[in-house]
């Protein structure tokens, strides 16, 4: 399941890796400039116009100096705290529709 920005597990993601930063010292341009990327890079991660994937976020977490794993344990408590909620189908979709229909989803043909 995909979670939207601003949930709970990711505001503590943001917060950690940004608390982070600041706390050793570095500006976004200086981290920028380790990771070897443009300081935009930084800016829209941490406002959460842009998601890490797990290589990138093990690459941050080295250039602050911060453990992944312990990151990663940190946001897995406040995630299973406050679980996301379930997203339903908007009427009209074909998944909604499939969920009525005794059938179920169509299939296509190859």
């Amino acid at each position: 399941m995909r979670q939207k920005r601003g949930t709970p597990g990711h505001k503590a993601l943001l917060n950690t890796l940004i608390d982070a930063r600041i706390g050793s010292g570095l500006t976004q341009v200086e981290l920028a400039e380790k990771l070897k990327v443009r300081q935009s890079y930084v800016s829209n991660y941490e406002t959460g116009e842009r998601r890490l994937d797990v290589v990138e976020f093990i690459l941050v977490c080295g250039a602050i100096g911060l453990d992944p794993a312990g990151v990663v344990e940190q946001v897995a408590a406040v995630v299973t705290d406050s679980p996301p909620k379930v997203i339903k189908a908007k009427a009209g979709t074909a998944k909604a529709q499939a969920a009525k229909s005794r059938k179920g989803p169509r299939r296509r043909r190859a």
